[in-house]
């Protein structure tokens, strides 16, 4: 089943998730056969002879003969051929042990239990070997990363996740531990849906109801599904305008000129949102510190051709709202769905925030950093899954959404040094090192930026510090790629790049800030790998 289930989806690699779901049936079909085995033991071992032992070593030859075949045609070797002769002996050592067994214990009751003694330290050994891998407790990761996201709005804001891995853990803080319920959690993936935009206009908990314009029979499944951007007018075109063109049934159906049929449009790509100043500075939209950058209007450009139901609906939401609420995007969401507001985006942790101000800084992926509230959201507000009380085991998941926050501590870092506030910077840098050491997570690609951190406030000798246990691991690498076989070259293609660019990395940030001797230790130490190291780069 697990076979079947896989052909059937024809299952990508690198799944967003462990799917052990998917395999439960054949897990469940597996467990019972061993259990069929152990009862196939005990009649073994009451055998009349040990003529069985020879029929099973015949049938167990000719299948290992006929994969012997297979195997060297399909890999020139007999990878699969000395297992199966591995399990083939051992499937006769334990038939062997059984009929012994069954020699010298009379009793039917005593004899199942040895052989079940015997068979026991199987499930013990699995237990053992994997139970750190296994161990959940005290890991409230998932929950703590979905507290944090919330955390990271203001109050009664519009929350826009990604896909059911962003949005489930927030759902589950909201319904079950009740963690701000005042904020409105947007699924973008369902929003194409209209029994999710229905959902929209009614009040959950304490967020009140999202204010659209397009009514139930005009965001209904089959209309607007897509609609289309035509520059049929100049200039940037008010966002409630647009709005209300596209739902606007008469002009709608009147369509475009050349169409066969009609068709939902909006006459233009370049867009504009007016911006209140009394409004903005009153309800806290802009604050203080963003006070000089304030604009009376956002002005931008949707690049794409045509704007989906989600989309469509994103629009309706920021031309509704009128400022009244903040609307947030979590910082997981894909840029297609900014529809190019991300210059006017301002990072408050975990979640970007619409706000009438060019907010650029050049360190993050979007907008900019406001470094008040992000410090006070990483330096005080957030959770972090019970990493800091305890051994907890951390799979490639969390360790992934970990890599992420220390990229989040390193732009925090790095706009304060720009602000000239040093100690906090060093802060910062120290409180992600403390949460995530070498020894819980081995410093990678995300921790490049902190060493240009440490050299930028002239902490050489911890940028050094930093950047050889850096190299550290990325040399374990270098080692590990040189181990393999020259048919693996391409294999670990992404793997190699990364490490590739961390050295080249290190070396430059150490030689563009006049540290030019441990650059140059650097180099050598790459070079002290040999000639081999330069096959795997070819």
């Amino acid at each position: 089943t697990g076979l079947a289930i896989v052909i059937y989806l024809n299952q990508t690699p690198l799944q967003p998730r462990e799917r052990d779901y998917a395999y439960a049936g054949s897990f469940y079909a597996y467990a019972i056969w061993i259990g069929l085995g152990v009862v196939g033991l005990f009649r073994a071992a009451r055998q009349s002879s040990y003529q069985f032992l020879s029929v099973y070593a015949t049938r167990g030859s000719i299948i290992i003969g006929v994969l012997a075949v297979f195997d060297l045609a399909s890999n020139g070797g007999f990878t699969f051929t000395w297992s199966a002769l591995y399990a083939l002996f051992l499937v006769l050592l334990i038939l062997s042990l059984a009929k012994a067994l069954g020699k010298v214990v009379p009793g039917n009751r005593m004899l199942a239990t040895l052989l079940l003694a015997v068979c026991l330290p199987v499930p013990i050994l699995m237990a053992v070997q994997n139970w750190d891998d296994h161990d959940r407790s005290g890991r409230y990761i998932a929950r703590d990363i979905a507290f944090n996201y919330l955390n990271s709005c203001d109050k009664n804001a519009i929350l826009y996740s990604n896909g059911d891995n962003d949005t489930f853990p927030l759902w589950y803080a909201q319904e079950v531990e009740g963690i701000r319920t005042d904020v409105r959690v947007i699924n973008l993936s369902y929003l194409s849906a209209d029994w999710y935009i229905e959902q929209m206009a009614r009040r959950v908990y304490e967020s009140d109801p999202l204010k659209m314009q397009l009514t139930e029979k005009q965001y209904r499944q089959g209309t607007r599904d897509i609609v289309y951007l035509y520059d049929r007018v100049k200039g940037h075109v008010d966002l409630q305008e647009a709005i209300q063109f596209v739902a606007n049934d008469a002009i709608q159906s009147q369509g475009v000129p050349g169409a066969t049929e009609p068709i939902f449009y909006i006459p233009q790509h370049l867009f504009r949102y007016p911006a209140d100043s009394s409004k903005v500075f009153q309800n806290g939209t802009l604050p203080a510190q963003l006070a000089n950058k304030y604009q009376p209007e956002l002005r931008w450009e949707i690049s794409q051709n045509y704007l989906t139901k989600n989309h469509l609906m994103t629009l309706d939401f920021l031309a509704s709202n009128q400022w009244d609420r903040p609307i947030n995007y979590a910082i997981t969401v894909g840029s297609e769905n900014y529809l190019g507001l991300d210059p006017y985006f301002s990072m408050d942790g975990l979640a970007y925030r619409v706000v009438p101000a060019q907010v650029q800084d050049g360190i993050g992926f979007a907008g900019g950093i406001n470094t008040e509230t992000t410090y006070r959201n990483l330096m005080e507000t957030f959770r972090w899954g019970g990493i800091e009380e305890g051994d907890i085991y951390l799979d490639e998941n969390c360790q992934r959404m970990f890599s992420n926050m220390r990229l989040n501590f390193a732009n925090l870092a790095q706009a304060l040094i720009q602000e000239h506030k040093a100690d906090s910077a060093r802060k910062v840098m120290e409180r992600c090192m403390e949460l995530f050491p070498n020894e819980k997570m081995p410093f990678d690609l995300y921790m490049l930026s902190f060493v240009n951190n440490f050299y930028e406030l002239g902490l050489n000798e911890e940028a050094r510090k930093l950047a050889t246990t850096i190299l550290d691991n990325t040399y374990a690498d270098f080692e590990y790629f040189l181990s393999l076989d020259a048919k693996y070259n391409n294999a670990l293609s992404f793997e190699k790049r990364v490490a590739a660019h961390i050295v080249s990395e290190l070396i430059r940030v150490s030689h563009e800030h006049d540290d030019k001797a441990f650059s140059a230790s650097i180099d050598q130490r790459m070079q002290d790998l040999g000639p081999g190291l330069n096959r795997f780069f070819r």
